[in-house]
């Protein structure tokens, strides 16, 4: 009786269990035509139906988008975070609740998030540093100054390393 208990629990689990892709629009020259300003977020287990979209940033009418430059999420913390120029927002992916969303000094660029969530290396937009940002509050916690045109960034897997390029390194 308990293994079919156990049974019937495994397979309610994995049926609960769902796949989804996150899209921030819009993208690298802020074509707002194939998808607006937002998160899009598709069901990939049905044939990545359109399920919903998140709203990110409102633009002042007249204006134009600031095109997104980066996206990270963590599943661990069930949050997702966008950078744009500018800004940078963080926004829970369950509900959609923008968390916070701030502005650092030299703008963003494409950030990297730390395997267990909690930190985030966010590049300034070709700029000589990376800001260390706490990802449960947005706020900077440390400042890495290279002078090399911070650009790219990646979070090692076992969290260890995180790899820093910039445009203007050898």
């Amino acid at each position: 009786r308990l293994i079919l208990v156990l049974l019937l629990l495994a397979v309610a689990l994995a049926a609960a269990e769902q796949h989804f892709l996150y899209v921030a629009s819009p993208g690298t020259r802020n074509y707002v035509d194939y998808g607006g300003v937002g998160i899009l977020v598709f069901d990939i287990d049905n044939g990545y139906r359109f399920v919903r979209r998140i709203p990110t940033w409102s633009v002042p009418k007249g204006n134009e988008p600031e095109n997104v430059k980066g996206v990270a999420a963590s599943a661990q913390t069930g949050r997702i975070y966008v950078s744009s120029l500018n800004h940078m927002i963080a926004i829970d992916m369950v509900s959609g609740k923008k968390i916070w969303d701030k502005t650092y000094e030299g703008g963003c660029d494409r950030m990297a998030i730390s395997p267990d969530g909690r930190i985030l290396y966010v590049p300034q937009l070709e700029g000589p540093n990376w800001h260390v940002v706490n990802a449960m509050t947005g706020d900077v916690i440390a400042t890495i100054e290279t002078k090399s045109g911070s650009h790219n960034t990646i979070y090692a897997a076992d969290g260890k390393h995180v790899y820093l390029a910039g445009l203007h390194s050898p």
